[in-house]
């Protein structure tokens, strides 16, 4: 199966979908928790409280946002947590401001 195919049959993929919507919440207390300090917080707050409140648009977004990485392609259903983790972490900053 190719690329583009493969990536279809994950966007698809409730588990799939599962664990990035879980990494978002993580991410989300994760960002809610951190040093006021940190570059862009005001902007990643009001990232982390729009996904808590309404987390589906998010996860539709970052779903093809993990679909980038040459890594969660090739494992395909052999989902490896921490890659999809590391992507949504990549990409707060992308999405807060």
């Amino acid at each position: 199966m190719g690329s583009l195919a493969t990536a279809y049959s994950l966007s698809t993929n409730a588990e799939f979908r599962g664990l990035i919507q879980a990494a978002l919440a993580k991410a989300s207390f994760d960002v809610m928790n951190e040093d006021p300090g940190t570059i862009n917080h005001a902007e990643r707050l009001a990232w982390a409280k729009a996904t808590i409140k309404d987390p589906e648009p998010v996860m539709e977004k970052m779903v093809w946002m993990c679909l980038q990485n040459a890594t969660i392609i090739a494992s395909g259903t052999s989902f490896v947590e921490a890659d999809i983790i590391n992507v949504v972490n990549s990409y707060i900053n992308l999405l807060a401001i």
